[in-house]
């Protein structure tokens, strides 16, 4: 490695200060170096640093790269894992408040997942398909309506999971 001028003796300091000699090697994370491990020998009686030393160092800052990584990535999880606690509690916030409304409406009011279960029925909604909350949730509509698979109400609840615009479709049911 080629020496960089010391205009101003930098090395000379050192050595007034003790610095006897010094070993550099990069911490490295993914092969990116991203600082410098520097072991440094203060008194004239101890020997240079030799390769053993460099590989024993080298060795130490790989080990301190990959602790320093397995850290960065356990803040970030951590904080992905906070983050998504926080939405959700956001979002049970906003159910919390937005569900009285949803159950004083008049008109039947569902969420279904994208398997098409039902995880929401608005009082509305369980009234008018003659089932409680609790037979319509977890179910689909093919579990729970004999002929629905015929009606066009299944290939609109497809085309609404994978289309921007999802189409409009009213159905008459008529129950026994």
């Amino acid at each position: 490695m080629a020496e960089r001028p010391d205009p101003e003796g930098a090395g000379k300091k050192w050595q007034r200060r003790g610095l006897h000699s010094a070993l550099m090697v990069p911490v490295r994370v993914l092969g990116r170096p991203i600082g410098v491990l520097t072991l440094g020998r203060f008194r004239p009686e101890s020997p240079a640093f030799e390769l053993t030393d460099q590989v024993l160092a080298q060795t130490l800052a790989d080990h301190a790269g990959l602790a320093i990584e397995n850290a960065r990535l356990y803040a970030a999880a951590t904080e992905a894992q906070q983050s998504a606690q926080r939405a959700q509690a956001e979002r049970d916030d906003n159910a919390a408040r937005l569900q009285p409304t949803l159950d004083n409406m008049r008109e039947g009011y569902t969420i279904m997942d994208p398997e098409l279960r039902y995880v929401y029925v608005n009082r509305a909604g369980a009234e008018h398909t003659h089932l409680t909350r609790e037979q319509l949730l977890a179910h689909t509509p093919l579990e729970l309506y004999p002929g629905f698979e015929g009606s066009p109400i299944p290939p609109a609840l497809q085309r609404a999971l994978s289309e921007q615009q999802p189409p409009r479709v009213e159905e008459e049911f008529v129950h026994a």
